[in-house]
Order: structure tokens, then sequence, then C-alpha cells
């Protein structure tokens, strides 16, 4: 099965990049600077951002970007656990 993309042309789409590349960015940056409990919150948000378009907007397009998104923050917390781990 073919994985649907963001169509580009809707500024829906757009939008929707923007403020998950900026979550991510946030995430990546609380993670570095506050620690795990400040960063946790952005990757819940890209998770209520899932179901938002799942089940209000019903766009699968979205959802999988939004999923994306909660998916790479999920790594890069296991990641920077990993590596604190690996340092003490």
């Amino acid at each position: 099965m073919a994985q649907a993309k963001l169509n580009m042309e809707k500024v829906e789409h757009q939008r929707l990049r923007k403020m998950l590349a900026d979550m991510l960015a946030i995430h990546a940056n609380r993670l570095e600077s506050q620690g795990l409990d400040s960063a946790i919150l952005f990757k819940q948000m890209a998770a209520g951002a899932e179901r938002f378009c799942n089940e209000v907007l019903v766009d699968v397009a979205a959802a999988n970007m939004c999923r994306e998104t909660f998916e790479a923050m999920h790594q890069l917390e296991r990641a920077t656990i990993l590596c604190g781990r690996a340092a003490a």
C-alpha cells in the first residue's frame, strides 16, 4: 500500500509541516537543555495532532506526517537516554 503524502499545494499541509518542524526543533532543544520531562510535552502534542488529523479532518497524509514526527521524537528521546547511560 502506498503511503499518502502531503500535498504542498494545500495551505493546511504547508502549515502542518511548519508546525511539526517547529515542534520537532523545540522538542530537541528542550531535550538537550531541560531534560526528558520538558520534552515529552511536544511528543504528546504530535500524538494529539495525529488523532485530530485522523478523527476530525480525516486526512491520512496529515496524520501520517504527525505520526512520523512522533516517531522521530521518540527515537531522539531513546538516543538521548542511551547516550546518558553510556556517559555515566
